[in-house]
């Protein structure tokens, strides 16, 4: 099977979804694909066998026929940061973080510490969000180039 193709059947499936925001039939992806429906089917079987798509299936019995997508009702995660629509770990970084330091600073018993940790979050809350993504995006690539 080809790897651009499994991409390609990928990329518009994650694309339908999020704008259509309704289970996608496969009829609506093979007609996308007209001239390679096999191919598409099988791309299809491959991943929701793998956990990029969420479907209802057909087939796969004994001695039956293949398994068969025949609804996709969703798309994971890992098929949103595949065609790079998910969250990048920057984003994932400034959550966790942000998280972290709201429920340190909560239930800190030592009141210094919890007076310091509740500076700290008030001096990230003067940042927007989207700059504190970019600043945690770029230590990630220097971390990543250092290493």
């Amino acid at each position: 099977m080809e790897r651009r193709l499994l991409y390609e059947v990928l990329h518009w499936v994650v694309e339908r979804f999020e704008r259509a925001g309704r289970p996608i039939q496969v009829d609506e992806v093979l007609s996308e694909f007209t001239d390679r429906r096999d191919a598409v089917q099988q791309s299809l079987r491959r991943l929701a066998s793998h956990g990029f798509i969420e479907g209802a299936m057909t087939g796969g019995g004994l001695g039956a026929q293949p398994l068969d997508v025949l609804r996709i009702t969703g798309v994971t995660e890992r098929a949103l940061r595949a065609v790079g629509a998910g969250p990048d770990n920057a984003e994932v970084l400034t959550d966790r973080l942000l998280t972290a330091l709201t429920e340190r600073a909560a239930n800190e018993p030592d009141p210094v510490k919890r007076s310091k940790l509740q500076a700290g979050l008030s001096g990230f809350g003067t940042m927007t969000r989207d700059l504190f993504v970019e600043v945690a995006g770029s230590a990630i690539a220097k971390s990543a180039g250092a290493g």
